[in-house]
């Protein structure tokens, strides 16, 4: 005896069929256990790093449904999108059904969301850069230097300032350059100082270096490694002031034109006995010009 089954009438199709133009892409719906999803796992090279995924509990309680949402492996059979679900069923271990895509170009891995927005150094770390959080810190800071002035670079952005697409070539186009020198000196300085940005030091030094023997002469004295002057000395006591005082530090443009003062004094030769920089108030102070040469 046969189940009584109701066909069901889906709707037409609107869009023109293209199967042919990818002979190599397969479809199919399967049921995932958690053994499977290990294994599909395993061929997880050079995605993301993976976010914490809020499905274990829906799994484990039998909520999943068939959404529509697909696993996608590549041409090589590598996964490539899927990671945080396949995750999912392993730790509720209780198998999902959903749909499974095979054969896909790996270069269409960067316009894949998976449910988690990508983030610019989502990106930069499917590129390949290393330490490509602080790349994109970096990278973002200079171009908006670049296009809107370099105070700008010390403002928290706007995540809609600039496309993934912009930021992303401006970074391949000026890594070697102006990128990669300074990802050492600023992770550095920003671990040393507590509240002091890596894109700040990262907008900042980019013009420090051209005078390039003065700026790594510059940094070397704000990182205790040589013979601190007097200028240096007090901008190192306002930014280790400015690190155990959690409840109210300084802002970034502050933090900026306080580096900026102490360069220009060390550059002109001259020792500081005070240092500040009035932001608001009645008479606010513009942020200081930097000084490239000897005076």
């Amino acid at each position: 005896m046969t189940d009584n089954i109701v066909p069901i009438s889906f709707p037409p199709i609107y869009g023109k069929r293209i199967e042919h133009l990818y002979p190599n892409v397969r479809i199919t719906i399967e049921r995932i256990t958690p053994e499977v999803a290990e294994k599909m796992l395993e061929t997880n090279i050079g995605n993301r790093d993976p976010k914490r995924e809020p499905l274990v509990d829906a799994i484990a309680n039998g909520e999943w449904l068939l959404n529509g949402a697909t696993i996608v492996f590549d041409m090589a059979d590598n996964l490539i999108d899927g990671q945080n679900r396949l995750m999912a069923c392993v730790k509720a271990k209780e198998p999902i059904d959903t749909i499974v895509v095979r054969g896909i170009e790996r270069a269409a891995q960067i316009t894949m969301d998976s449910g988690v927005k990508r983030k610019l150094e989502d990106y930069l770390k499917l590129d390949g850069y290393k330490s490509y959080t602080k790349v994109g810190s970096i990278g973002s800071a200079l171009l908006r230097a670049d296009t809107v002035g370099l105070t700008a670079a010390f403002r928290k952005p706007n995540g809609s300032d600039y496309t993934i697409k912009t930021q992303r070539e401006f970074i391949r186009d000026n890594y070697e350059t102006r990128i990669k020198p300074l990802v050492q000196p600023c992770v550095s300085v920003s671990n040393a100082y507590k509240g002091v940005s890596t894109s700040t030091v990262g907008a900042l030094f980019d013009v420090f270096r051209k005078s390039d023997d003065d700026f790594n002469d510059f940094v070397e004295q704000l990182l205790n490694r040589r013979q601190t002057c007097t200028s240096v000395r007090i901008l190192q006591n306002r930014l280790n002031d400015n690190a155990e005082n959690r409840q109210g530090r300084f802002p970034q443009v502050m933090i900026a034109a306080l580096i900026v003062k102490t360069w220009n004094a060390y550059m002109r030769g001259d020792d500081i006995s005070c240092l500040r920089y009035r932001q608001g108030g009645a008479h606010p102070e513009s942020f200081p010009e930097i000084v490239l040469g000897y005076e």
